[in-house]
């Protein structure tokens, strides 16, 4: 009986080395991106912080504090919070007075989830408020020594609603941790933007898209059309949105001289083109939505926004 015990004992240690990362833990932060316009196309952040709990519908849900941070670097401003909880690897977001499914890390592919978003996008769209997004596959990956299950997803026929790119364990959607419009005039989030970093005690900080790739900080404000004006230079790109070809307007001879490589990224992080010393750039087999140019010179990095139409 005593080796039976202990053999039970170990086993139940073993189990608990094994243990799912709680969703949402008290003092999680995520790190998201807010553009603010295309002239300039200046960013702020928004900050999602889970700061406690409180009971809907008799559910003990997770409470995460909003707050948008201007790229101005003074303001702050206070947004509605938001509530979620997890229930048999299921998580669950309150939208419009019930719950909705946000994420279900149970899933096979060719599974459904219904999620729900505003029923208007900026006055342009008539929506309806609620999607299905359909499983495609599911894999894992390994962030900071956590193995993590990967699902993707596309929107069902008809659906107004999505995610872009892998949405992980614990982390959520790397790209808009809500789901976004599909396919409105623009792509581009109404006040969320690109996922730039996650952080928890459990997988310590994660940085995501655009922001791994540069290893910006995850409360970094910027601003993609500030030059060093004590180099005296003048840089522009247009047109802003771009149908085919973006032009690279430079005003300072040299700066092409000292070998400038212009590089396309969306905002997942993901490279889809590197030109040298080019003034015209064709950009016309892109997708429609927001992306980042980086040109490199000598050791300086500029960083701007353009609009695929």
């Amino acid at each position: 009986m005593k080796a039976i015990f202990v053999f039970v004992t170990l086993l139940a240690n073993c189990m608990m080395g094994f243990a799912q990362i709680e969703w949402a833990p008290i003092g999680a932060k995520w790190h998201i991106s807010k553009i603010e316009g295309t002239t300039p196309p200046d960013q702020g952040y928004i900050l999602y912080e889970v700061t406690g709990n409180t009971l809907l519908l008799e559910k003990n849900v997770k409470v995460i504090k909003k707050t948008y941070f201007h790229s101005n670097g003074k303001d702050a401003t206070p947004l509605e919070n938001e509530y979620t909880y997890e229930e048999d690897s299921v998580v669950y977001y309150w939208k419009n007075g019930r719950f909705y499914t946000l994420y279900d890390f149970s899933s096979r592919p060719g599974d459904k989830w219904t999620v729900y978003g505003p029923g208007n996008y900026k006055e342009y769209c008539d929506y309806d408020s609620v999607g299905v997004v359909v499983v495609d596959s599911v894999s894992t990956l390994t962030i900071n020594n956590q193995k993590l299950k990967a699902i993707y997803t596309s929107p069902e026929i008809n659906s107004d609603w999505h995610f872009e790119g892998v949405i992980l364990e614990r982390i959520g959607n790397i790209t808009h941790i809500l789901p976004q419009s599909n396919g409105c005039i623009l792509d581009t989030p109404d006040d969320e933007g690109s996922l730039r970093c996650y952080e928890d005690k459990i997988i310590g900080v994660y940085k995501a898209g655009y922001c791994g790739l540069v290893n910006c900080k995850c409360d970094e404000l910027f601003n993609y059309t500030s030059l060093n004006n004590n180099n005296n230079r003048s840089f522009q790109i247009y047109p802003n949105p771009v149908k085919n070809y973006l032009d690279l307007h430079i005003t300072n001879n040299n700066f092409i001289e000292r070998g400038t490589i212009a590089e396309i990224f969306n905002l997942n992080g993901e490279k889809f083109g590197s030109y040298n010393n080019c003034n015209r750039i064709f950009v016309g087999f892109l997708s429609h939505g927001l992306y980042f140019l980086k040109l490199s010179y000598s050791d300086h990095q500029l960083f701007y926004k353009f609009i695929k139409e």
